[in-house]
């Protein structure tokens, strides 16, 4: 829809072809696993696309590596290993000086005793491919040692202090619009704008810019979680990509533009007016209630009267059965609510959460 407003023509790259065609997309490449996807320009004809863009985690690397082959950027396959590979994001923010938590590369030999001696406990494992929390797990045990860390892993010692996010759309290295996300409850919960003191905002803003030059990113849309310490803030991840959790609904709604519309113009050369500063504060809660079959769902009515509520969405009824939730983009239905202030915004994502209540076989 944001590509029809600015006159775009969409050709969509995915590992399966849909039934039928979204509106608004010309036509569809169908490459199977995204990852080990690499498209052949002469694909498009003899048309060259204007740009390329990765909306998810796993085409962030294809995407990248299409740019290269169609000469509309020079290296950003490199770049795109060092956006999506922990490992290699680490070592890089790490060289250029940027504090992150200290870390361990699995090589299919280190014990858990030694990761705990070297780290402390409580410490982090996460897969150096992916995102959105899938397959981590915290070790906050000495009863939970006996393991080895394998290769395609990391361990993370644990940081201390507000988990939070910024989201930013880039152009030849200006940042156009630079957005904070607060999690309310993380993995559960988020605010837009977070209310932070305006010198937090420009010590996030100088890291944002410390993580881009590290990791060699220019252009496009970027999502860097970062953790806000006792003195001063510390790098988590950054993704090359828009965020999820229904982060970019709440930025439309609280600064009044469609952040989609902007990345899709930036990339592609089209003039457009940057946002101003938000106007009103938006949040969302999402819903899961674990792994069962769903024997009765209640509380639905007592949310829509929620005051500040703009869109209630449910997925699920009873007799559904739920899956487990393996990641953060994982959710049975959503409740996105707006408000003058963000601690009104806060009530209201906790009265939803206290309101709906799922019984599960």
């Amino acid at each position: 829809r944001a590509a029809a407003r600015l006159g775009l023509r969409v050709v969509q790259v995915v590992e399966r072809a849909p039934p039928r065609l979204r509106a608004g997309v010309e036509r569809v490449l169908e490459v199977g696993p995204l990852r080990a996807a690499r498209v052949d320009p002469r694909a498009f004809g003899s048309e060259k696309p204007a740009a390329v863009l990765a909306l998810t985690e796993a085409a962030v690397l294809p995407a990248a590596r299409l740019r290269d082959a169609l000469d509309l950027s020079c290296g950003d396959a490199t770049v795109a290993e060092h956006a999506t590979d922990k490992l290699q994001m680490k070592q890089a923010v790490r060289r250029a000086g940027v504090a992150c938590a200290p870390m361990v590369a699995g090589d299919g030999r280190i014990r858990g005793r030694e990761l705990a001696q070297r780290l402390g406990l409580p410490f982090h494992l996460k897969p150096r491919l992916g995102s959105g929390g899938r397959g981590r797990r915290v070790v906050a045990d000495s009863d939970a040692l006996d393991f080895t860390l394998e290769e395609g892993w990391i361990a993370e010692g644990h940081i201390h202090g507000e988990e939070m996010s910024v989201e930013a759309i880039v152009h030849g290295g200006r940042v156009l619009f630079v957005n904070f996300t607060r999690y309310e409850e993380p993995g559960w919960a988020n605010i837009v704008p977070a209310p932070i003191e305006r010198p937090v905002a420009q010590e996030l803003e100088a890291l944002l810019q410390r993580v881009l030059a590290a990791l060699g990113v220019a252009d496009g849309f970027v999502h860097m979680e970062v953790f806000l310490g006792s003195r001063h803030a510390v790098f988590g991840e950054l993704a090359w990509r828009p965020p999820g959790g229904r982060i970019m609904e709440l930025i439309e709604l609280a600064y009044g533009f469609d952040p989609w519309e902007l990345w899709q113009a930036s990339a592609c050369g089209v003039p457009v007016e940057t946002p101003g500063p938000a106007r009103r504060f938006a949040g969302v809660r999402v819903f899961h209630p674990g792994a069962g079959l769903l024997r009765s769902v209640e509380g639905a009515e007592a949310v829509r009267r929620i005051p500040g509520l703009v869109s209630f969405r449910l997925r699920v009824g009873p007799g559904d059965r739920i899956a487990p939730r393996a990641g953060v983009g994982q959710d049975v239905g959503y409740a996105i609510f707006v408000g003058e202030d963000p601690a009104a915004v806060a009530r209201a994502i906790e009265a939803s959460k206290r309101c709906l209540r799922f019984e599960l076989a």
